[in-house]
């Protein structure tokens, strides 16, 4: 598997997963070889993404990647727009996960982000966060509480924006890319 992939799994892991880390490089190559070693990586298990069960070893991080790859498409043309490369587009993710921490109704009245005060990033901001709610969706369907998601989802987002090469390097790996089968 590509070194860059690699370094940018362990860097998302460290971010997202942190004890998942050391094999975040193999969960990647597992994800990207797909067919039989990707479905490994999904085991049936009693075991909640992310929750105890003793007789059970279920990691986060292949659904991390899961959700990326499912919400590839979204990613990749918000990447492509150029809108990642905006100055202050991480205040905007942190504004994001403190949006949904407080509420709709509590973070419309108490947001200042970069597209309220600069109307033309607003695209931009709707795409970061269509991006946020399918990852959080996808995390949904693996069973992840909404607790754990949204706090997944911050960190999934904000770990995408910090490696941009790297992401788009996945993505085109498994297929995510616009116009790839």
């Amino acid at each position: 598997m590509d070194d860059v992939i690699e370094a940018w799994a362990t860097r998302l892991a460290e971010a997202v997963a942190p004890d998942e880390a050391d094999l975040a490089p193999d969960i990647a190559a597992a994800y990207v070889a797909g067919g039989r070693e990707r479905a490994e990586l999904f085991r049936a298990s009693a075991a909640t993404p992310g929750g105890f069960d003793p007789g059970a070893v279920l990691a986060v991080f292949p659904f991390v990647l899961s959700a990326i790859a499912a919400s590839g498409a979204l990613i990749q043309a918000f990447l492509a727009s150029g809108a990642a490369d905006i100055p202050g587009m991480v205040k905007d993710v942190v504004d994001l996960r403190d949006r949904y921490r407080r509420g709709p109704e509590r973070a419309a009245a108490k947001s200042t982000t970069l597209a309220e005060t600069v109307p033309e990033n607003q695209h931009a901001y709707q795409a970061l966060n269509r991006i946020f709610i399918a990852i959080e969706e996808e995390l949904g369907k693996a069973g992840i509480d909404a607790q754990h998601r949204q706090l997944l989802s911050y960190r999934i987002v904000r770990g995408l924006l910090d490696d941009l090469g790297g992401t788009r390097e996945f993505l085109d790996a498994v297929g995510a890319s616009p116009g790839r089968k």
